[in-house]
Order: C-alpha cells, then structure tokens, then sequence
C-alpha cells in the first residue's frame, strides 16, 4: 500500500500517520504540507491512496490535480471548513472517493478506509 498524505497541519499528519500505519503496517507513506510538493510526489510515483486537505497552500485548482489522480488514486478529501459545498461537490465530481467532515473521528476515519478497501 502506497499512501500519500497531504495537509499543512502536523498534528492532522501525526494522528493520521499514526492511524494507517496501525491499519497498514508494511505502509510506504509519503507527506506533503503544500500542493506544489504533492505535484512533486505524484510525479514520481503511484498511490494507492491519496488524503488530501482541500485548503492546501497553492490548491486554488486542486480539482484538476484530483481529476487527473483519480484515474490511478483512491482519493479521500478533508478540511477544516465545512462551508465550501460547492468546492467539496466539485471534488467528489472529478474523482474524490469520500469527503471527511470537520471533527470526524479517528475510528471513523478508519471504518471509511476499511470499507474502502475491503
């Protein structure tokens, strides 16, 4: 399992690291804190999974980059803001697989993953 990880906050990067890795051990895990640096990581190599904070420093066109990563990606999109409807639908239009609400559990975070690749 390949993971990418995306957001500009450590300590989202702490508590999900510690998540997938206690879900998939034998993990490679890359991390990014701003888009211009997951551009990079996608350049090279290939995901399995891709969780991507939607307010990402330089992500004002993050749905293209998602459309384009969604053809190899399971993408699973987040962010502290619900208000951005229109934003959150145009992700999962292009390819996002889930969205993660604001205050959405570890646990929870951990079924929908689950689920996902049962």
């Amino acid at each position: 399992m390949n993971v990418l990880l995306a957001d500009q906050h450590q300590t989202v990067h702490v508590g999900l690291r510690s998540l997938i890795y206690s879900m998939w051990p034998n993990v490679s895990m890359k991390e990014a804190s701003a888009i211009n640096e997951v551009v990079a990581l996608i350049s090279d190599g290939d995901f399995d999974l891709a969780i991507i904070d939607i307010s990402l420093p330089g992500g004002e066109n993050l749905e293209e980059l998602i459309g384009l990563l969604a053809l190899e990606t399971a993408i699973v999109v987040f962010s502290d803001n619900e208000t951005d409807v229109n934003r959150i639908q145009k992700m999962l239009l292009v390819g996002a697989v889930q969205f993660l609400p604001p205050k959405t559990s570890l646990l929870e975070i951990r079924n929908r993953l689950e689920i996902l690749f049962a």
